[in-house]
């Protein structure tokens, strides 16, 4: 008898311990899929129609491929994560958007309301920013080459350590901006007003800046070799270690400029510390 007790107690000790193992793996499973599912991607497609008030409405992880948001008003939208490749938000209103992560890839932003937006981690290429209104924008350390800016508005933007090499920036006004360490390298700012703007340590290599207006500006140890400067003016700018290789000033007006210096500092570390009262 107590030899069948015993077994019975063995028999009846294995089932319990095979249910206890068979919930820790119905428990297990579950979990891991309510932490796959908890992890966030791009949703279907999202309909808006153009000109219409969705101003704080949450796009973010949304799919608006191809979207036509034409005059759309989008005052302080979440469009974190939202895939908007193609996307025309021409003479739309939305700043103070968070657009961190977004993907603007042939994105149409030309004549939109900008001003304030949030661009960290963003992915772009070529987007069109021509007219917009990007003043006070974050798009520090943003790759912006070959980017469209034509006559937009960036006073005050946050462009430090930003890639804008090749992009076209004719007639913009950066007023103010900081483009502290920005590689504009190939740039065109024929005509952009530059007005104590911060491009301490900005490589300007062969940049365009015909008709520019530096009055003022920060060019401490920036890289001009062979930058095209007919008729710019750097009144009062601050041009200390400059580097000017192949550069033809004959015609830039350099009244009160300080001072003009030739020596190379391609390996020098710009400082893009805040400056006080910023």
């Amino acid at each position: 008898m107590a030899k069948r007790s015993e077994r019975a107690i063995s028999v009846f000790e294995g089932l319990v311990l095979v249910i206890a193992l068979a919930g820790i793996t119905v428990w297990v499973g579950a979990s891991r899929t309510q932490t796959q599912s908890a992890t966030p991607s791009i949703t279907a497609d999202v309909h808006v129609d153009p000109g219409k008030d969705k101003r704080g409405s949450n796009f973010r992880f949304k799919n608006l491929r191809d979207a036509d948001l034409t005059e759309t008003v989008l005052d302080g939208a979440d469009l974190r994560d939202a895939d908007l490749t193609g996307a025309r938000f021409t003479g739309a209103h939305l700043p103070d958007v968070q657009l961190k992560r977004s993907k603007l890839v042939g994105t149409d932003f030309r004549n939109a309301t900008m001003s304030h937006d949030q661009f960290e981690s963003t992915v772009f290429k070529q987007p069109d920013f021509s007219g917009a209104n990007l003043d006070g924008a974050d798009l520090s350390k943003a790759d912006l080459g070959d980017a469209r800016f034509e006559n937009a508005s960036l006073i005050g933007a946050k462009l430090a350590g930003a890639n804008l090499k090749g992009a076209d920036l004719r007639g913009a006004t950066l007023a103010r901006a900081d483009l502290c360490g920005a590689d504009l390298e190939n740039a065109d700012l024929e005509h952009a007003n530059l007005y104590r703007t911060r491009l301490t340590g900005a490589d300007l290599r062969a940049v365009v800046l015909d008709d520019a207006l530096l009055w003022s500006a920060d060019l401490r140890d920036a890289r001009l070799d062979s930058a095209q400067v007919n008729r710019a003016v750097f009144t009062d700018a601050r041009l200390e270690g400059v580097e000017w290789a192949g550069v033809d000033l004959v015609s830039a007006f350099m009244q009160y400029a300080r001072p003009i210096s030739t020596a190379s500092l391609s390996a020098a570390v710009p400082d893009c510390r805040p400056t006080p009262g910023t």
